[in-house]
């Protein structure tokens, strides 16, 4: 049963492949994403079993003429340190599209966080993020929030689940200005399926402390298959995003699926 579990994954991974070099440079990028600034940084030893440092930086051009006008660039970077009891992460991204003159993504987050272990278990942590995005007609927003975070392992499974008040303040390009207590709550999972795939689980609720009413809510889904050890590899994910209260022009839903390739840095 494991070694045809073992060849289905390799199958899906040959379709990834063809899948991800037959795909337009839209299908290339990372899934729109609006709530990356303000959603804390991946616990690294759930994420990718690394404990002490990583590294995980993807760019991408592409320019087009003729019949179709394109230009479009994405960087992303996603670090982290170890420094004893502590750990820092930097996160960054930078994504811009423009298509036949319009401009169909315009949009760049960033995000600093810093944790603190008082053991094996237990962590505490506090988070910044930053971000604009065009997309939802979102001129600034900054979020500032700190909490605790448990870990759980189960067998193959390594997980955590975190909760985090905190405060976020928006600007929008209609000139509205939103400031919004709200309670982050996360529940993280990271599944061995074998020696060479996993499956990644991420979910957020974040809602407003003085409104329940007004919330956030946010799922992904990822399969991970690796081609060389742990440092290169196909992933295919898709992406659950939900606002209760957008400003007016913006839908409340946004569901996204894509292929990747990824490279993990790191130990």
């Amino acid at each position: 049963m494991e070694v045809i579990f073992s060849r289905l994954l390799v199958g899906c991974g040959v379709v990834w492949v063809g899948f991800a070099l037959g795909c337009s440079v839209f299908a290339a990028l990372d899934p729109y994403d609006r709530t990356k600034d303000i959603r804390p940084a991946t616990l690294q030893e759930i994420k990718n079993g690394r404990h002490d440092w990583g590294l995980d930086l993807s760019a991408g051009l592409g320019v087009a003429r003729g019949n179709a006008n394109l230009d479009s660039i994405n960087v992303d970077l996603d670090s982290f340190k170890r420094f004893g009891d502590y750990a820092g992460y930097i996160l960054g991204d930078l994504y811009y599209t423009d298509f036949n003159g319009t401009r169909v993504r315009n949009q760049g987050n960033t995000l600093a966080r810093i944790d603190y272990s008082f053991n094996d278990k237990w962590k505490v942590f506090s988070v910044s993020g930053h971000s604009y995005n065009q997309y939802i007609k979102l001129g600034y927003r900054g979020t500032l929030s700190a909490g605790l975070l448990y870990k759980l392992d189960f067998g193959p499974i390594l997980s955590g689940i975190s909760v985090a008040p905190g405060y976020e303040f928006e600007t929008y390009l209609d000139d509205e200005v939103r400031r919004t207590l709200r309670l982050s709550c996360r529940y993280l999972a990271h599944i061995l399926v074998s020696d060479t795939a996993s499956i990644g689980l991420d979910y957020f609720y974040l809602p407003s402390v003085l409104d329940l009413a007004n919330y956030r809510m946010y799922l992904s889904l990822s399969l991970e298959n690796q081609i060389y050890k742990k440092l290169i590899g196909l992933r295919l994910s898709s992406s659950m995003e939900y606002f209760s209260a957008p400003i007016v022009g913006v839908v409340k839903f946004d569901v996204n699926l894509s292929t990747s390739f990824f490279i993990h840095l790191g130990e």
